[in-house]
């Protein structure tokens, strides 16, 4: 049996930078040994925080139109859905980096460096040796980030899983242990999160943009009855969250009016808000 090949995460590597079609500025694609990611400036207060990328997007021959960037993947809908969101079309890695800029959000992965058992799965739970993106370093980096989107997860407390689960949010929970987090303990999609020293952040989960999700999301509909909405479907809804807490959380009032939208559409259903906010 061979021996595993370890990933290092492709920001850092090189792969991605030199694919890029126009000169991006250094001090937004932020590089050191122990920490990573996409800061359009310095006064950052929220990022988007995944896992790693599939395996083409990572070490193998990217054939499938996959974006070498952050939530690559062609079948993912990340992008679709942040540029339904802030009204800006992304068809490209230079537009992926420019809605980030326009939106200000930053964007990184936990983990820094893995293998996959199996070889080139594109599985999270198929991710073994980890090696982590310092988060606390980002933070001192980034002194008024406050708020991390994750996609995986969900209203369940962290505490009780294991790695095993291949999230961000369980990942990003262990590479702290020894800065004493509190807070992963708590029911709800946002959890107000503090290590020792001082620092706080809230961990606000996304519903995932993959398909893997659908299935939750179908269930949720149907047991709440849609929430009374006509025309209620599984992209409605991921849209509604999405745009309702990165609205809440992030985005000033009247800054992006398909995004007010939404969190007014939310605010004014009794039964969704509840639902978003317990």
């Amino acid at each position: 049996m061979g021996e595993k090949i370890s990933e290092i995460h492709p920001f850092l590597t090189g792969r991605w930078i030199s694919k890029l079609n126009k000169q991006i500025s250094e001090d937004r694609w932020f590089i050191n040994n122990s920490c990573f990611g996409y800061f359009p400036n310095q006064e950052v207060k929220s990022i988007f925080l995944g896992t790693f990328p599939i395996y083409e997007i990572s070490l193998g021959e990217n054939y499938s139109k996959n974006f070498e960037f952050f939530y690559g993947s062609n079948q993912n809908l990340f992008w679709p859905i942040v540029s339904g969101l802030i009204g800006k079309e992304i068809n490209n890695v230079e537009d992926m980096m420019d809605a980030l800029k326009f939106a200000n959000i930053g964007i990184s992965d936990i983990l820094l460096e893995m293998f996959r058992d199996p070889e080139k799965s594109s599985s999270d739970k198929d991710l073994n040796g980890i090696i982590y993106n310092d988060f606390n370093l980002l933070k001192n980096k980034f002194p008024k980030l406050q708020n991390v989107f994750v996609t995986s997860g969900g209203r369940g407390p962290v505490a009780t899983l294991n790695q095993t689960n291949g999230s961000a949010s369980v990942w990003l929970r262990d590479s702290l242990k020894k800065f004493n987090p509190t807070g992963f303990n708590q029911y709800g999609f946002v959890k107000n999160i503090g290590l020792q020293g001082g620092k706080q952040f809230r961990l606000i989960s996304l519903y995932s943009p993959s398909n893997s999700a659908n299935r939750s999301i179908k269930f949720i509909l149907n047991e709440k009855n849609n929430f009374n909405i006509d025309k209620m479907s599984i992209d409605k809804f991921r849209i509604l969250q999405w745009g309702y807490f990165l609205r809440k959380f992030h985005f000033s009032e009247n800054e992006f009016p398909l995004i007010d939208r939404v969190y007014n559409f939310v605010e004014k259903n009794r039964e969704l808000k509840r639902f978003f906010d317990d």
